[in-house]
């Protein structure tokens, strides 16, 4: 039966993982893909690979910048409407692409941090708020120095030198954050200590809690080892250490949450 057929969910709650890069999302997304049949009967999970979503990314990295992102902006808003239409009858859904703000700072000429995603994520509120869903968008936030120093290490790997700080004058996420939230309904953004999450339990943790995931199912998942991970301390790992346990208490996972905006 078509998505556009099917009734939608009484009450749905949908939790868009925004990343960015360099938070530790390919390693999100590999744990949501390993357990996505164990997930489906709390949360419905859409991640890279997935056609609509795909076509919704490849959009959001084509508009680079302001003027490239106006110009796609009725196709994004177009992809954004599918999206929800294919998914308004589930009710918990959980999406993770990094690259709805956009490329990574510092590649392809980007100056600055996301520079169009304020529209971007409008349009995607927008699109999935039309029949009421409760919809969150939740940003990881890692420490800003440790994150350019890792945004540096990505674009050493480039063809031509390139300065992550000449390209990125930001000195904190408080101006992105400022312009993301100022863009979205009161409360629709959430951030999370990335090391907080990436520490006493396995990173991903606090944004299944956020998602609605039973403790128990959590303490249930198959963990795949970090991804893309130049520097296991990151993680709370030594170069040679397995990946530890994950933790079956649940009682400290909401403290790695921070409050949405304005509470």
């Amino acid at each position: 039966m078509s998505a556009r057929l099917l009734p939608m969910a009484p009450t749905q709650r949908i939790v868009i993982h925004l990343g960015p890069h360099k938070t530790g999302s390919t390693t999100i997304q590999r744990l949501l893909s390993a357990n996505r049949a164990r997930l489906s009967p709390e949360v419905s999970v859409i991640g890279p690979r997935d056609p609509m979503l795909d076509r919704l990314s490849a959009l959001a990295r084509k508009g680079r910048r302001r003027p490239s992102a106006e110009a796609l902006a009725a196709r994004f808003a177009a992809e954004s409407r599918r999206l929800a239409r294919s998914c308004r009858h589930l009710p918990a859904v959980l999406v993770s692409s990094e690259d709805l703000l956009g490329p990574l700072p510092g590649r392809h000429g980007v100056r600055g941090l996301y520079p169009a995603a304020e529209q971007r994520l409008a349009q995607l509120e927008k699109a999935f708020a039309h029949d009421g869903a409760e919809i969150v968008f939740v940003f990881y936030q890692r420490p800003f120095e440790d994150w350019l120093g890792s945004v540096q290490r990505q674009l050493d790997h480039g063809t031509k030198p390139i300065s992550a700080r000449s390209m990125i004058p930001d000195d904190d996420w408080a101006p992105l954050l400022a312009r993301l939230r100022a863009a979205l309904s009161r409360g629709r953004l959430v951030t999370i200590d990335f090391a907080a999450d990436a520490g006493p339990t396995r990173l991903g943790t606090a944004l299944l809690d956020l998602a609605g995931v039973r403790a128990e199912t959590i303490a249930r998942l198959t963990w795949p080892r970090p991804a893309r991970v130049a520097r296991p301390e990151t993680l709370g790992l030594s170069p040679e250490a397995p990946a530890p346990a994950p933790s079956a208490d649940p009682g400290n996972r909401r403290s790695h949450r921070n409050g949405a905006e304005g509470a």
